[in-house]
């Protein structure tokens, strides 16, 4: 009993049969099957599991009578691969029919099943429902089914060796074909389920169907493919996207798609694809060019069809990546070209959306320097749209346009200088999030850990970074995106040089960073910490390369920002070019509504000022933004705001001082 394949052969055993003792007469039997076994713990297990029906040295002869035969005709095998077959070859052929129908039916289960699953997939006639009770219990006994309690209820699963061997056995005629449709109803009921979930506003509930389907949906949607069952498989995408997508698998759900508009005929189906294809594209993929033709098309094919709804759909998604690819003046053009054609005899629900199509484009006039009528847009959005509606994949919109809003909203807040604010609302974003795990890290990326970084607050980055790595830890690409965000902190707070090299590479070579499109913001941090840490020759380059990259654009909220950095690099060898770069960054900055990037902008400006009438211009210039400033008056605390304000602007008067530094070193070293 002192070795450890005895001890589970034992324990095992026992578990059918607890009157059960090894004796000294048995011992050297239970030896000789361990040893037989080559000490393969399933195989252990599933013998023992027989020995309450067949004893010890009953089982022991079916092992050898077993092993004899798979000698002679699987010479080639592994041995352990040999141990494994044999052993299940024989306990399978010890079931009943009914064991056996069972065990390989439950093999389409990609991993955990309850017994209602088990009654839906595994009875293939109504009869046997009966069965199922019975039949599931005599294969816990005998090893073959683990069964598990936890907080997450009863629930049975089969060993993944065994589950290879079992469907191996259901093989793939037409009973195969038989089990794996019952199996893709359960996972189409399942995904209804929790579309239900989602509009009762229970998202908790929801993300746990999500999760604990998440496994079966996939492997049903890959046997609806390799089988060619077109019908079967659209049929799953529909259901069962909108659930993957929630989990992050929108570029898997994007693939899937595209297999069945190859083969889809009918005008309607492939309307429903084209749309869901566009979302789950713009989710995944960096190409925003190609999802505005996918989108485009569908809207003109929903038009053709006179098909409202889907009208409605793909104009918003024009709108949404439209902005999205910093094409703001498509989005309201999109906006106006749907809007204009509804009258009297269009469809309620058209009409009744037409003032949230304008202002979800509206959204995208900050790409365009107009941030007042950006935040106005917003807050109709905020105020207007109703709260007990549920934004899901067959409703018109991808996402609670709330949603879509609040991030943006946040930055202008935080470039107005109301800072306080801005916290309180990119804070709001997440908590509107509910269990979306895309959903809370697009908003995360997008908003909150920028805002919390930007405004110094460390314990709201560090609390928004466990979140991330709670619910992302199963995505790599989402977790090389958390590491990053982690290496933007640590510069921050605790100056880490090797932080720095990390996100350097990240952003500058790792495929998982899409770019300056998207994520600007990442790029301004690394500019500014090149900064921070007196590289100004890879800061100028980069600086360059952005100031290049926001000219050929329509809109960049980044503009004004990146006018000043100009002009703190340009300080070091001209301080006149400087102050009027500094200029042109204020003026720009205050048009926009940017007071905080113009404050920053004035107070540099004095700082490197040649002669007092220019310091005396810039510090005017200061005061007067800055009585605009606190005139804003934030809503979420306006002594907060002034803390958060001052402590930006000494990091920012740090990063000039660093340099300013960095430029009398190099004149040292030249000296």
């Amino acid at each position: 009993m002192s070795y450890d394949a005895i001890e589970l052969f034992v324990d095992r055993v026992q578990a059918g049969s607890p009157d059960f003792t090894l004796t000294d007469a048995l011992a050297p039997t239970v030896v000789d099957i361990c040893r037989r076994l080559d000490g393969v713990a399933l195989a252990i297990r599933l013998a023992a599991g027989r020995v309450p029906a067949f004893g010890v040295k009953g089982i022991a002869t079916l092992i050898e009578d077993k092993f004899r035969l798979l000698s002679q005709s699987a010479r080639a095998a592994l041995p352990r691969h040999q141990t494994l077959e044999a052993t299940f070859d024989w306990s399978f052929e010890l079931l009943t029919p009914t064991e056996q129908a069972l065990l390989t039916r439950i093999a389409v289960f990609a991993h955990f099943f309850t017994l209602d699953a088990v009654q839906q997939v595994a009875a293939h006639e109504e009869e046997a429902l009966d069965l199922v009770l019975v039949t599931i219990g005599d294969l816990v006994a005998k090893s073959l089914v683990v069964f598990i309690e936890d907080e997450d209820g009863a629930r049975y699963r089969l060993l993944e060796t065994v589950r290879g061997f079992a469907l191996a056995r259901l093989g793939n005629g037409e009973e195969r074909r038989a089990t794996a449709r019952l199996h893709a109803s359960y996972v189409i009921s399942r995904c209804e389920r929790y579309q239900t979930e989602k509009i009762k506003s229970r998202d908790r509930h929801a993300a746990a169907i999500a999760r604990s389907t998440l496994d079966d949906a996939r492997s049903a949607l890959q046997w609806s493919v390799e089988d060619a069952d077109w019908e079967l498989a659209s049929a799953l995408v529909r259901v069962a996207g909108p659930l993957l997508t929630q989990l992050g698998y929108a570029k898997e759900v994007g693939t899937w798609i595209e297999r069945l508009l190859d083969v889809e005929t009918d005008l309607r189906k492939r309307l429903d694809l084209m749309i869901s294809l566009g979302g789950a594209l713009w989710l995944s993929s960096p190409e925003d060019v190609t999802t505005i033709k996918i989108y485009g098309d569908a809207y003109a094919l929903a038009r053709d069809l006179g098909d409202v709804s889907a009208q409605l759909r793909a104009a918003w998604s024009v709108i949404m990546t439209s902005c999205s690819a910093r094409r703001p003046r498509e989005a309201i053009d999109a906006a106006a070209q749907l809007t204009e054609g509804f009258d009297a005899s269009t469809d309620g629900e058209a009409v009744n959306n037409e003032g949230l199509i304008r202002a979800l484009a509206g959204v995208s006039r900050h790409l365009l320097g107009d941030y007042a009528a950006c935040e106005r847009n917003i807050r109709w959005l905020l105020h207007h749209y109703p709260a007990e509606s549920r934004v899901i994949e067959s409703g018109p919109y991808l996402y609670d346009p709330r949603q879509i809003g609040r991030p943006f909203l946040s930055w202008i807040e935080w470039f107005s200088g109301r800072m306080s604010d801005a916290a309180a609302t990119s804070s709001l974003a997440i908590a509107g999030s509910g269990d979306n795990v895309p959903s809370i890290f697009n908003n995360t990326i997008r908003a909150a850990f920028p805002v919390a970084v930007g405004s110094r607050r460390w314990a709201a980055a560090s609390q928004y970074l466990e979140t991330l790595r709670r619910l992302c830890t199963d995505r790599p690409d989402w977790r090389a995106w958390t590491n990053a965000l982690q290496d933007i902190l640590s510069i921050h707070r605790d100056r880490s040089t090797d932080a720095l090299a990390r996100f350097e590479e990240f952003v500058t070579g790792r495929e998982p960073f899409h770019g300056f499109k998207r994520q600007t913001w990442c790029y301004v941090q690394l500019l500014e910490n090149y900064m921070s840490f007196g590289r100004v020759e890879s800061a100028q380059s980069l600086l360059n390369e952005l100031l290049t990259f926001i000219e050929r654009e329509e809109g960049n909220w980044w503009r004004s920002h990146l006018i000043a950095l100009d002009a703190t690099l340009l300080a070091r060898y001209d301080p006149r070019a400087a102050f009027h770069r500094y200029q042109e960054a204020i003026a720009l900055a205050e048009a926009e509504g940017s007071l905080l990037v113009a404050l920053k902008a004035a107070l540099a400006a004095r700082a490197i000022a040649v002669d007092h009438a220019a310091r005396v211009e810039a510090r005017a210039i200061a005061e007067a933004i800055y009585q605009k400033l606190i005139e804003s008056a934030p809503a979420a605390g306006e002594r907060e705001n002034r803390a958060l304000v001052r402590s930006v602007l000494l990091a920012d008067r740090r990063m000039q001082r660093a340099v300013l530094t960095a430029m009398e070193t190099d004149e040292r070293a030249v000296a």
